[in-house]
């Protein structure tokens, strides 16, 4: 069967999360929506943001949703109170305004990206409906998802360290409407979690040792949905990671999502500036990448009779040579700090983490 790639026709794409509209944000929301306009121009545009926020005259979106803010907590209480600062875990920001702005949304496929995040390509429309084969016991979505995969945990570390399960990246998620609306329909996350891992004397993971917040908002907004879905999960809170997990997680992450390096996707978030390389270099072995999770789904969904069908070497021939790779870092390296987000040009080598 020849996969034909999502038109934008069919799409809502949803930016969600505050505005950033003004000198010190770059006003990168501006540049958000005209990136949108200019690489997905016949899709639905719908800003879903908070109520009293200012929104420009003549913003070139089709709906703007004013949410009521639930507002932010504590991912750790201990340093809030110390320092006056918040430290938050925004889950329910997110829960809030993704919802209702997919509710809204009139197209049968929706884009869900946050308002700070600028795309150079529509690329990504390519790779709806590239990975077909799925395990019922562990699919929660009527369709396969297209996530983000820098943001998305290994259950196991190699290094040891910060392992974290049901960990999928939340800043693009491109899904069937319906799916999308089930996966934000989810309970807000309680004030009782914010002191949970303080109040119970347990103690998180060497390198997050200041957290006492139940849950990372990743963790939190997907073992919701998956239990809400009826599919088991036995974690308790966010470093609750036994080993006999490790498989239900990587599971649930490959039976539901391809999960995309940047350069697939075609965006750059404005958030997060450093040239994002080798996870290793950076301090982030446990992120995965594309190719982690073209290794599982080989592993874990194909039959072994469907190995070398056309659709599976497609899968391999998109994962990023090694020698391309290489110069992709040598590219990068070369490339002056920041990022040029006039006219939407995205870094020289747009390279994910790789280990």
């Amino acid at each position: 069967m020849m996969m034909m790639p999502l038109e934008d026709t069919q799409l809502s794409v949803v930016l969600q999360g505050p505005c950033h509209f003004g000198k010190k944000d770059a006003q990168v929301s501006h540049h958000a929506v005209a990136s949108i306009r200019q690489h997905f121009p016949n899709a639905e545009l719908i800003f879903s943001t908070w109520k009293n926020a200012e929104i420009p005259k003549g913003l070139d979106v089709d709906v703007v949703v004013f949410n009521n803010d639930p507002g932010g907590q504590p991912l750790s209480l201990a340093v809030q109170q110390k320092t006056g600062k918040p430290f938050g875990n925004n889950v329910n920001r997110q829960i809030v305004s993704s919802l209702g702005g997919i509710q809204v949304a009139s197209r049968p496929y929706v884009l869900k990206a946050r308002t700070d995040m600028v795309f150079y390509s529509n690329k990504c429309l390519d790779w709806w409906n590239r990975a077909t084969h799925r395990n019922p016991a562990h699919s929660a979505f009527k369709e396969r998802m297209l996530g983000y995969a820098f943001g998305t945990r290994k259950a196991r570390n190699p290094s040891g360290v910060l392992n974290l399960q049901y960990h999928p990246g939340d800043w693009f998620y491109l899904g069937l409407k319906e799916d999308m609306v089930d996966l934000f329909d989810i309970p807000l996350c309680p004030e009782s979690c914010v002191n949970y891992l303080l109040d119970n004397k347990i103690l998180p993971s060497s390198t997050q040792w200041w957290v006492t917040h139940q849950w990372y908002p990743e963790i939190y907004l997907w073992v919701s949905y998956l239990k809400k879905k009826g599919i088991p999960v036995t974690m308790a809170h966010s470093f609750d990671n036994r080993v006999e997990n490790d498989l239900p997680s990587i599971q649930s992450l490959v039976n539901n999502f391809i999960l995309l390096d940047a350069d697939q996707i075609g965006f750059v978030n404005s958030k997060y500036l450093f040239p994002v390389i080798e996870a290793n270099e950076l301090g982030l072995a446990s992120m995965m990448c594309y190719q982690d999770w073209l290794d599982a789904y080989l592993e874990l969904c194909v039959p072994e009779d469907k190995q070398l069908s056309n659709e599976v070497k497609t899968l391999i021939q998109r994962s990023l040579p090694q020698q391309q790779w290489e110069q992709a870092k040598q590219n990068q390296a070369a490339a002056p700090e920041g990022f040029a987000i006039e006219g939407f040009v995205a870094p020289k080598a747009k390279v994910s983490a790789r280990v």
